[in-house]
């Protein structure tokens, strides 16, 4: 009877730590996506406020659009930066990623000028660029995201 009981209780440990390991690594791995998320979601918030300001919505005052879409490509950058290390990359992957978004969104001839006339070509274009962008990073994540590199994140880092 005792070696039942100590086969029973040493299997319960076992099914214990083999819980604790596997929800550790997932909660790791669900981390690691929300930041994908997090990406994603500060990639439509630009885009939505570049259309704005290159449609010269006039229910937005230019100057808080422009300090938002400041704000906003700070955490972009930060987050791609952030995903770029987390994988051992070269963060300049994402920047050149970045850099055509960027200059749609603030790259244009009267930026910061409120003379400039509406430019629905480049709304257009940043929203078509946003897409891309999020697409790109789409396809890195799932790249990247092997069995063993996944391993790593869950449990070393």
């Amino acid at each position: 009877m005792s070696v039942n009981v100590v086969s029973v209780f040493v299997g319960f440990i076992s099914g214990l730590l083999a819980a604790l390991v596997v929800r550790g690594w997932q909660s790791r791995i669900d981390e690691h996506s929300q930041r994908y998320n997090d990406i994603r979601d500060t990639v439509l918030k630009i885009a939505e406020v570049a259309t704005s300001y290159w449609l010269k919505n006039p229910n937005l005052q230019y100057r808080e659009i422009e300090a938002r879409l400041i704000g906003f490509w700070t955490m972009l950058n930060g987050l791609a930066v952030e995903i770029a290390n987390e994988y051992q990359d070269d963060p300049t992957i994402h920047s050149q990623r970045l850099q055509n978004f960027y200059d749609l969104t603030t790259g244009g001839e009267y930026y910061e000028n409120d003379e400039r006339d509406p430019d629905p070509s480049r709304a257009t274009a940043v929203q078509a660029e946003a897409a891309k962008l999020i697409l790109r990073f789409q396809k890195y994540r799932r790249q990247n995201l092997t069995i063993s590199k996944s391993l790593r994140i869950g449990f070393f880092s």
